[in-house]
Formats: structure tokens, sequence, C-alpha cells
């Protein structure tokens, strides 16, 4: 495997990284995952960084606003990605020069949301502006009164139709405090969280819906660089650092975008004390395991660039930044083709992706994988959580295992055990780890150039527990050499 084609870390216990271990997953030869320069014409925003950005999917274009370029700038300008062509925006009115702005998309009212940032005295802006995106126009949101949030995380929880926030800065007083930001009314209030992470600026934060939480990655603050995952559930208002054994190193305004279909969020670049990056990373909401990506070209090496993801081509734009004194004004496109199908799919009882499945303890148990070869081996793991409370009580756990100790991973026939030892560990029930919510798993693709894998088991669990099911599986498509198939959710109920 080549030396950045790292084995994901499977969160958890000892038995399933012991066997993950003695898998060898051949990377694949022909996987084109690559990043290019996109060429560009017409008025650009020129060399620029720490600009906000979103993409407007209904047009297919990259908006940026403001940044820095030796002072503050107050421009709107367009990428059309199709053509590779700058227009420069002329709305009416636009906001107050700015740069490190937190950058908000309000997909559900098409709209871009810039909120506070410094100009270029330094002064951090009290105030937050709304670019409708269909319309080209600027106005007022918040006119003023905002608490100090400079470089502040952002996500959108979109089931409450609000924003999330943590963190930012005040000059040199560095924030931990946790904001909710209505994007019907602007109303922005203080949300009283628990166990919240230590106080911190330029880091990312991303919303999971289907898991009902935002994740935040990273950070400064001073001379300290953070190399932590957490995430706060919505419901409790709890935040929980998430264990990663491996996970991009410390760093502080990196670039990243979420890819809802597949349920992943893209890391690129960032800053550790002049140490810049040039490394891709994924994080699996549903794993909870960060992945770093093998590329044949990455881009210049930056960080306080614009990253975005469009769903509908499956690609990611990268755009400006910066290196020490070195500015950037090009824009980057990233393909990979993983993006456009899952390595595989998990059946349970000749189902797949539903929100919730039920069987009958003890009774005939049918697992089967479609893989993209017959004899594609895999690790199948599980979430395990309490069906009353739908509260999860472990993390990445092995579901069913091969008793014979050679055994490399599952194939066609193997015999499997499952039980409740494999699950709930030699000594009585697990403890409850609280948030987050077990997953739900809507994601069902169709696979039909895949081939199956069946195995037939008697299982013997806990009664009232609900598993989150997701296999790990050889695929030659990926440099890597593995992926994940989507999950499947099921519960015991006798």
């Amino acid at each position: 495997m080549p030396g950045d084609a790292l084995m994901p870390r499977l969160p958890g216990w000892s038995l399933l990284v012991l066997v993950a271990s003695c898998l060898v997953f051949p990377a694949g030869a022909d996987f084109a995952r690559t990043w290019a320069p996109l060429p560009v014409s017409g008025e650009s925003p020129g060399l620029i960084a720490e600009q906000s950005g979103v993409f407007d999917e209904a047009r297919g274009r990259l908006v940026v606003f403001g940044g820095f370029v030796l002072e503050a700038l107050d421009e709107t300008h367009a990428l059309d990605v199709a053509t590779g062509g700058w227009t420069r925006l002329d709305p009416p009115v636009s906001p107050p020069a700015r740069f490190n702005a937190t950058t908000i998309h309000d997909r559900a009212r098409g709209r871009m949301i810039v909120l506070g940032g410094a100009n270029t005295a330094l002064e951090i802006l009290d105030d937050a502006w709304a670019f409708d995106l269909a319309t080209d126009t600027w106005s007022p949101f918040i006119p003023a009164g905002l608490p100090p949030l400079f470089r502040a995380a952002a996500a959108v929880d979109r089931s409450g139709d609000r924003a999330i926030l943590f963190g930012g800065a005040n000059n040199d007083i560095f924030l931990d405090s946790t904001w909710s930001l209505d994007l019907a009314t602007g109303q922005l209030s203080l949300l009283d969280t628990m166990d919240a992470p230590p106080s911190r600026f330029g880091a990312v934060m991303a919303g999971d819906g289907p898991r009902g939480r935002v994740v935040l990655f990273g950070g400064n603050r001073r001379e300290t660089y953070f190399d932590d995952t957490w995430e706060l559930d919505l419901t409790t208002l709890e935040w929980a650092q998430i264990p990663t054994l491996l996970s991009p190193d410390e760093r502080a305004f990196m670039s990243s975008a979420v890819d809802r279909d597949l349920e992943r969020w893209l890391l690129v670049g960032g800053n550790f004390g002049g140490r810049i990056f040039d490394d891709t990373w994924a994080f699996d909401f549903v794993t909870d395991v960060w992945t770093r990506l093998s590329i044949q070209r990455p881009p210049t090496r930056r960080n306080n660039a614009v990253l975005v993801f469009d769903s509908t081509s499956r690609l990611a734009y990268l755009h400006g930044g910066n290196n020490a004194g070195a500015l950037f004004g090009d824009v980057w496109v990233f393909t990979d083709p993983s993006f456009d199908t899952a390595s595989g799919l998990l059946r349970f009882n000749g189902r797949a992706g539903a929100v919730d499945q039920e069987f009958i303890n003890g009774g005939p148990l049918i697992l089967e994988i479609q893989g993209r070869t017959a004899s594609t081996p895999y690790l199948l793991f599980a979430d395990v959580g309490d069906r009353g409370s739908n509260t999860r009580l472990a993390r990445g756990v092995p579901f069913c295992f091969d008793p014979d100790p050679s055994s490399s991973g599952f194939t066609a026939g193997t015999r499997l055990v499952c039980d409740t030892v494999g699950v709930s560990g030699p000594g009585g029930p697990l403890a409850a780890l609280g948030p987050p919510r077990l997953a739900t798993c809507p994601r069902a693709p169709a696979l039909p150039s895949f081939v199956s894998i069946v195995n037939e088991v008697r299982v013997n669990l806990r009664p009232g527990l609900v598993f989150v099911l997701q296999a790990l599986v050889r695929d030659p498509l990926r440099p890597e050499g593995f992926g994940s198939t989507p999950c499947v959710r099921v519960t015991v109920i006798e």
C-alpha cells in the first residue's frame, strides 16, 4: 500500500482492531482521485485569502465575498464552474469590508450569511449580512449587536432551521461558548451546553443531521493547536470528545466541506505554527473515522482558503488562501470516483438501509454483502445502543466474528459467532456512553454490478439492543484498497 494510504482506525474494541490489522487490502491500480487546477478567466477576485464562500448549486457557481489583500475587501464575485468564467457582481449595497467572517450557507432560503469578521484596522465587526443567491443582492441580517465571534466555527442544523456556532476570539480572548442562530429571525441565543471543548478559534464544524449533532475539529489558542474531534448532541446539548486514534495533525484555519449524500466531511490544508499542509482528509459521520485520502496531485500548500462541494457534479472546489506571505487566486477541482458509489452493500435478512428492522432473538439471520468480487473479505462492526432510550452504549464493536484465529476476514461460507459476549464484554452490560443518539441509515443504493456473499448464522443477543451495522470490504477501485458499506440498523425484540 502507498505510504499515505492508511488503514482506517476502527473505534472501539481490541478484537476488531486486531482482526483489521490482519487484513491486507491491495491498493487500486487505476483509481483517479486527483486535485487539478481549473482554468479560469474573467474578472476574478485576484490573489486572496480569508474570504467567505458557498457553492450555489441552482446556478452552478462558486460565490465569494470579502477577504484580505493588503486590506479588507468588500467585493462579491461568482465563478461559473462549467465555463471557468469569473464575474464581479455589483449589488446596489454591500456589507462593510471584512475578512475571516463566519460563513453560513442557508440552503433553505438560498442565502450566504456572513457574521462578524474584522476590518482593515483589525476591529471586530458586530453585524451580519445575507446575500440572496437568486437576486445577487445583499441585505442586513443582524444590523449590530453581535458578540465578538471572530473566526468562530459554524454549521447548519437543518432540522431546527438554525446555525450552531462555537468558539471564536475577541482580540486576545478566546471563547468556548456555543450559540444558536435562528435562520428565520436572526435571533442569536447562547446555549447552555455541558462539557464544552477548550476555547479556540479557527476550527471547522459540520452538521450531521441523521445523528442529530454537529461535529467540530481543530483550531488553536495562541501557541496551542488542536487535533481533537468533538460532537454536540443537539437534543441534550452535551459536548463529547470523539475518540480518534487516527486524525489530521494539529492545525487551524483549514478548509472543509460536507458531502451529504455519502455522509462524509472533507478537510484540506491548514496551519500548525507556520507549517502549512497540503493533505486531504475525510471524516465518515457513520463510523466516526478519519481517513487520509491518497491523492495523485495535491494542491499547493495553503490555509485560509474556501472549500465547497457540488453534490450535482460530485466535485469539490478549493479557492484562494495563503502560505506565509504568498497569496493564491487559483481554483482547484477535486475528482474522486468513490464519491459516486459505496464500496459495497450490507443486507440484513434481505433488507438494506432501513431506519429500523426487527428480528427475533435466536432465529435464523441472513447477512449478505455485495462487493465488487465474489472473494470480497469483510469485517462487520457495529455501534450498540439501548432500544428504549436510543442511547449509544458502545462504538465500533465486532457484531459477529470468525472463531478461527487464523482468519483474515469473512468470505462466503464463513461460520460466524454472534452473541452478547461480543458486544457487552466479559463482565456484564455496557455502560452508556451518552450522546449522540444512534444513527438512522437512510442510504440504500442499488449496486446491480456487484456480486453477493451470503452467510447464514444464528444469534443469541440481549433483547432490547439496537445495532447500527457496517462492513469494511475490499475495494480495488480505491487507492487505500478498502471501503465501507452504508449502514443497516436492526433491533433485537425478544
